[in-house]
């Protein structure tokens, strides 16, 4: 749009609607820019402009809402305008301005005198149009068709139309040129009287008849706009306003301005008690006052009771709301309503580029693709501002094939990419890696007198950052400064990731000052941007002292900062601080993610801080957010840590009815606590709960728990059970499992078995622990094959596994067997070892030389011991008891009987059942019964053979009477002989 000399320049087709519309004045009643008296005339010639000037020259022949949508057509058709140097700005604003403008001119112009006021109307309007937008650029608009050769006859026909409008416009009626300046007059009237006047009297006394157009001429002409309302007010009041719509459009406006709108709502159920259907112009007039107000729901239930109405939405709807959606990026309300365009056949460019910009901001780059596929399909040419949103969208991908195609179709259409343009590819280079191209666009810029603004230099800055070149970076920072721009924080933020990269920490620190210096306040971004730094350099532990220059420079925990600084508290141990932060996301009513509160529940309890991580498994639950599994099993464990049985099993029993499937951990887990509080039936329980499960094997977690339990409870057959479910699984016999199965169910399979186990690790390259070597040892001793033992200590002190118990243990293997050169070379062999014997071994040798009956070997092996230092222990004592109550030998026997005492060792249950035994064999019952005694009062229970030692000492004594006593009392206590 542009103004001509005497109005607003207007293309072909909009020129013919605007004079075909019934509110406008014929033809007679306006002048074209050709000044052809009483016609519109064309200038039609090849390359020339086709515009036409409309004036009003009667001053109440068209109502302001008639005014209004000639603004509102101008503004649909902004789209058809070019854009070029010096455009000014067409928003919906400056046409309703243009307008006023006319309106306000054509008011002064017929309350003057004479023909003279009417014959400068032409010329005010268009100084008065420019005034109020300023000079604007004339747009060319070239006709398609090709101007028909105009004969004679066609000249004289023209002629003679002209001769005919002259002739009408002779004929205007006087009273309606009386009529109109009292409607002038009365305006004038109302617009002096004082502000707290009431204006009724004023209109009942009026001569005027009030009709539509008379009313409409008065309400628009008032400036002050608390009168317009009392005028509409007495309006209403006697009826005059009823049919009328263009009254209500003038006050919904008013309204609208003032964001009155309950009254609005109002006024819109008095149209409908007045018989006043709205119109597109009064929905278009309620949806521009929401968007100016910034109520965009407002705005979208205008344009969804317009829809309910049945009333269809012009071009200016579209485009008021798919720019309003743009601005507040309001994705599923501008996809309804581009949906709606779209259906209703409508075709509005500048929605496109809306619904482009809007999907290319919310990240959503292929609907934003599909957007530009389908206006090709439409046939929807694309303006510059439609090209430049495409570019942009493919700037943001780093597609960069795309976006050259879009620079040089733009270009090839001869028109400038601009600044935008050139910032748009920068930041398709940028992403795409491609930093010299960039480079080269900003050279290319400068030849072409575009000046690189602030976006420019961020968009290089950031192609250095994703290019890794430091130094060029704080280059076009330095320009940035230079420009006198202050520097955005991802301009920062970039500087402290390319400084992580190169390592240097002394940089970010500088960075920070900077930030500080230039009144840049850190955000989130910043933060996250220092610890992937940190984190790169390998110093994530000292982010904590960066945090009191972040908060010095402004910076303050914020919503997204949260997860951040959870990832620093945490790679720091600073549980505390961490849950801190977690106080703050809830307080601030946010949903932690789940992976940050497993962290932070684990992290509590590494730190035994099992009430916190309780806490936070609460809360996180109470946020709504559900637990993983992995989440649940680490609170199973942490209840069983804590000796709360009862909530693992619950935990348990709820993911075990919750989840279609548990996984081996949680029944591993629910195991582990079992046998932690040795309630190892419960944990057999579990077992046997996981081996009803389809396609779940238990893993070498699970074989290994259930090795241990056999061994603890001494189950052989479940221990055979386990072990042979092993040896057919998948799991595999590694190191640790050969070591476990060795360690636990040597005792209970076959020997030949676990030879096989063992030999098979060995073999493997697996190194068997000490543990394992002794077993092993104590296997083959027992089995008798020495030779194998012999070798497996071998083998146990080439691999240095060999200990104290290795040697002691193949010690009392020869013991056994009364091989005593053999028992006492392992001793020598174990000295020299350096391992200075052992108690142990000690006593097997005391127990192999008294169980052979070689006494004096004994005292000798006794001395040997006590001079090695080595005192006799419970196991010593009880040996020799033993070996003097089988010889009988009663005083020697109650002599060390003493002498244990002596020694601070109580007898036990072995002790006092050898007693009991010697004193039978000697006859003396009547002692067993009261080493029987003592044994009751130190609190030891009798087992069943303490018993048979005391039925055989009185079936040997004769007294059978005492004997059966003793044997019902054994049958009593739950014992059979």
């Amino acid at each position: 749009m542009a103004m001509a000399g005497g109005g607003i320049r207007l293309g072909e087709g909009f020129h013919t609607r605007v004079v075909s519309h019934e509110s406008f004045l014929p033809s007679s009643s306006h002048v074209c820019a050709s000044r052809i008296r009483g016609r519109c005339g064309w200038t039609v010639r090849s390359g020339a402009r086709a515009s036409v000037s409309v004036q009003l020259r009667e001053a109440g022949s068209v109502s302001e809402s008639f005014l209004e949508g000639i603004a509102q057509e101008l503004y649909s058709e902004k789209e058809n305008l070019e854009d070029g140097d010096g455009g000014r700005d067409r928003s919906m604003a400056s046409y309703i301005q243009t307008i006023s403008a006319l309106k306000e001119q054509r008011l002064g112009s017929e309350s003057g005198e004479g023909s003279d006021s009417e014959s400068q109307l032409g010329n005010s309007l268009a100084a008065e149009a420019i005034k109020a937008m300023g000079r604007p650029y004339v747009r060319d608009v070239y006709i398609s068709k090709p101007k028909p050769e105009r004969g004679s006859f066609a000249k004289s026909n023209d002629r003679k139309r002209g001769r005919d409008v002259v002739k009408k416009d002779k004929y205007v009626s006087v009273s309606v040129r009386d009529s109109k300046q009292k409607t002038i007059s009365l305006v004038k009237t109302i617009e002096a009287l004082p502000q707290m006047s009431s204006v009724s009297h004023l209109l009942e006394m009026s001569e005027l008849e009030f009709t539509s157009r008379e009313s409409s001429f008065i309400l628009n002409g008032l400036k002050n706009h608390d009168k317009t309302l009392e005028v509409f007010k007495w309006l209403q009041t006697t009826g005059k306003s009823r049919g009328n719509v263009y009254c209500y459009n003038i006050v919904l406006k008013i309204l609208g301005a003032r964001q009155e709108w309950e009254r609005i709502e109002e006024l819109l159920v008095q149209m409908d008690e007045d018989c006043c259907m709205p119109d597109d112009y009064t929905y278009n007039t309620l949806i521009m006052s929401a968007s100016k107000a910034e109520c965009v729901d407002l705005a979208t239930g205008y344009f969804q009771r317009m829809m309910r109405k049945g009333v269809p939405p012009t071009k200016l709807t579209y485009s008021m709301l798919m720019l309003l959606y743009q601005k507040y990026g309001r994705v599923p309300e501008a996809e309804v309503v581009f949906s709606h365009m779209l259906e209703s056949g409508v075709q509005v460019v500048a929605a496109y580029s809306a619904m482009i910009a809007i999907y290319t901001r919310g990240g959503f780059f292929e609907k934003s693709e599909q957007i530009m596929k389908d206006m090709q399909n439409f046939d929807v040419a694309p303006d510059r501002d439609n090209w430049l949103k495409q570019l942009n969208t493919y700037g943001q991908q780093g597609k960069i094939e795309e976006a050259e195609h879009v620079k040089d179709t733009v270009e090839k259409l001869g028109m400038s990419l601009g600044v935008v343009g050139y910032n748009s590819m920068i930041t398709a280079y940028g992403k795409a890696g491609l930093y010299d191209k960039a480079s080269l666009l900003v050279e290319e810029m400068k030849a072409r007198n575009l000046e690189p603004d602030e976006v420019t230099y961020s968009c290089m800055i950031g192609a250095c950052g994703r290019a890794g070149k430091l130094k060029d970076a704080l280059f076009y920072f330095e320009e940035l400064k230079r420009l006198n721009i202050k520097p955005r924080s991802s301009n920062f933020n970039t500087l402290i990731s390319l400084y992580g990269k190169s390592g240097n920490v002394v940089g970010i620190v500088r960075v920070i000052a900077d930030m500080k210096k230039l009144g840049c306040k850190p955000d989130w971004q910043t933060l996250d941007a220092v610890v992937r730094a940190y984190d790169r350099a390998g110093q994530t532990k000292k982010v904590t002292q960066v945090l009191s220059l972040l908060r010095d420079a402004g910076w303050a925990e914020e919503t997204g900062s949260y997860g951040t600084l959870l990832h620093v508290y945490l790679k720091c141990n600073l549980q505390k601080e961490a849950l801190g932060v977690f106080l703050s996301m809830r307080k601030a009513g946010m949903a932690p993610k789940e992976y940050m509160c497993r962290s932070l529940i684990c992290a509590c309890k590494d730190a035994g801080m099992f009430e916190d991580a309780i806490f936070v498994f609460r809360e996180m639950q109470a946020a709504g957010v559900v637990p993983s599994l992995e989440s649940s099993c680490t609170m199973i464990n942490i209840y069983g840590l804590k000796g709360d049985v009862k909530e693992s099993e619950a935990l348990f029993l709820s993911l075990r009815s919750s989840i279609q499937r548990l996984d081996i951990i949680a029944y591993n887990v629910m195991i582990n606590v079992y046998m932690r509080f040795e309630m190892h039936e419960e944990a057999i329980r579990i077992y046997k709960l996981m081996q009803e499960e389809d396609k779940l094997p238990p893993d070498s977690y699970t074989f290994h728990s259930m090795l241990r339990l056999c061994q603890k409870c001494n189950l052989q057959d479940q221990a055979e059970d386990v072990y042979w479910r092993l040896r057919y699984s998948d799991v595999e016999m590694d190191e640790v499992m050969c070591n476990c199965v060795l360690n636990t169910c040597a005792r209970f399979l076959p020997l030949e078995e676990v030879h096989r186990v063992f030999q098979e690790m060995i073999d493997d390259g697996y190194a068997p622990n000490n543990i394992t070597f002794n077993v092993m040892i104590d296997l083959y001793g027992k089995a008798g094959m020495m030779d194998r033992a012999r070798k497996a200590l071998k083998l146990a002190q080439q691999l240095g596994a060999a200990d104290k118990i290795s040697f002691s243990t193949l010690i009392n293997g020869h013991g056994k067997r009364q091989d005593f050169p053999n028992m006492e070379a392992t001793l020598w062999e174990m000295q020299n070892a350096g391992f200075g014997g052992s108690l142990e071994a000690h006593n097997s040798i005391l127990d192999a030389y008294g169980k052979a009956g070689q006494l004096e070997k004994l005292e000798d092996a006794l001395a040997r011991m006590e001079k090695s230092g080595f005192r006799k222990d419970l196991a010593s004592y009880n040996i020799l008891i033993n070996i003097y109550g089988r010889r009988t030998m009663i005083a020697e026997m109650e002599d060390l009987v003493h002498s244990m005492q002596r020694d601070g060792f109580s007898p036990d249950r072995w002790t006092y059942n050898t007693l009991i035994r010697t004193y039978g064999y000697a006859d003396y019952p009547d002692k067993a019964v009261q080493t029987f005694k003592f044994m009751q009062d130190a609190g030891i229970m009798p087992d069943r053979v303490t018993y048979i030692m005391l039925v055989a000492a009185f079936e040997k004594a004769g007294n059978l009477l005492e004997a059966a006593r003793w044997s019902l009392w054994m049958t009593q206590a739950g014992y059979t002989k």
